[in-house]
C-alpha cells in the first residue's frame, strides 16, 4: 500500500486496487490466507523460496470447510456454499496476482475435476500475515454486529 500514487501519468480511473468489501469476499480471503500459512508450515518452506508453492483447489476447499465448521458448527455452510464462497474470490485473486492458475491441457481440462485444478501462490499473497490478526480473525469476521461490538481490544491484538 502506498499513501500516494507515484505515476502521475495515470488518471484516477486507471487506479485499480484490491479492496474486498463484501463480507463473503473478506471471509474467503481470510480462508485463503490461513490456508497459505498452514501450507507454508506443513511443507516447511518460506515465501522466499525460489520455487512457488502450489496447491489443489480441493485442499483449499477441505481446509475452508473444516475452519467454517470449527467456527460456526451447525451454522456452517454446506459443501456447495463453501465452494460458492471460494469460487467467488478466485477471479479476484487471479486478477490481482495473488494466485496463478496452472492451466491443464485441453484434453485434461475435459476430464479433470474442478477440485483438482492447481494454483500457484504468488508473492503478493505473502504480503499479508494472518498471524498479525490473531487466531480469532475468522471468528471476528463471522461474528454478527452485536458480537463484533462486544469484542475487546485485547482480543483484537492477540
Amino acid at each position: 500500500y502506498k499513501p500516494r500514487w507515484h505515476n502521475r501519468a495515470l488518471r484516477r480511473t486507471q487506479h485499480d486496487v484490491f479492496e474486498p468489501t463484501r463480507r463473503d469476499e473478506c471471509i474467503a480471503f481470510l480462508l485463503v490466507l490461513e490456508h497459505h500459512e498452514r501450507l507454508l508450515d506443513e511443507r516447511n518452506v518460506s515465501a522466499d523460496d525460489p520455487e512457488p508453492m502450489r496447491f489443489e483447489f480441493g485442499s483449499l476447499f477441505e481446509f475452508a470447510r473444516g475452519r467454517l465448521t470449527e467456527e460456526l458448527g451447525d451454522g456452517a455452510p454446506d459443501d456447495e456454499g463453501v465452494r460458492k464462497l471460494l469460487r467467488a474470490i478466485m477471479p479476484l485473486l487471479l486478477r490481482y496476482r495473488f494466485l496463478r492458475e496452472i492451466a491443464p491441457d485441453r484434453e485434461e481440462r475435459e476430464m479433470l475435476d474442478r477440485d483438482r485444478y492447481l494454483y500457484e501462490c504468488l508473492p503478493a499473497l505473502s504480503a499479508y500475515d494472518v498471524r498479525v490478526l490473531g487466531p480469532a480473525a475468522l471468528a471476528r469476521a463471522l461474528a454478527g454486529p452485536a458480537d463484533a461490538a462486544t469484542s475487546t481490544d485485547a482480543e483484537v491484538t492477540s
